[in-house]
């Protein structure tokens, strides 16, 4: 067997110009093998992070109260998947929980929720967002929202992927 038949790689350059490389075939597999298990070693190149906070002992639901800088909260609340609370007039539902993710390499991601906000009277949906924990400003995506339903910045507090909940305020 001439060394014509042993695999080239074209990965070298040289002013410009790639250059073949050889290897034999043991070290060919060897290679193929340390790329494989260096990126999807035991868990992969990503893996998923539970979030596992302490539910709130306790929350205001539909109650207003001040906040700093001239800040209304609408109310506080914990949402478990597929529960929705209301007001009469807009209802939010927590549709699902995301895992963190971490990657090799790469930056990493929070914990986030798949929420949505729609019209009591009819159904209709106003907006389903993922959003992390944090504060989302609702006008940015539906601008009823904030207009006609007073419901302005949603502000997550803690999100649980184990059980599944949502802990969030809501403010005008």
């Amino acid at each position: 067997m001439g060394s014509s038949a042993l695999p080239h790689f074209w990965g070298l350059v040289h002013v410009g110009c790639p250059l073949p490389v050889t290897m034999d075939k043991r070290n060919h597999y060897a290679l193929v093998l340390l790329l494989l298990t260096s990126c999807f070693g035991i868990h992969g190149c990503c893996r998923t992070i539970e979030s596992n906070p302490a539910l709130p002992t306790q929350v205001r639901g539909w109650a207003e109260s001040d906040k700093e800088y001239g800040i209304k909260s609408l109310g506080e609340f914990v949402l478990r998947k597929g529960e929705s609370i209301n007001n009469g007039r807009i209802a939010i539902e927590l549709q699902d929980t995301i895992r963190a993710k971490t990657c090799r390499g790469t930056e990493s991601t929070r914990p986030g929720a798949i929420v949505r906000f729609y019209r009591v009277a009819d159904g209709q949906v106003m907006l389903q967002i993922e959003m992390g924990p944090g504060n989302t400003r609702l006008i940015n995506f539906n601008p009823d929202l904030p207009n006609k339903y007073d419901l302005d910045t949603i502000s997550i507090s803690e999100i649980n992927t184990v059980d599944q909940w949502v802990w969030f305020e809501v403010w005008k």
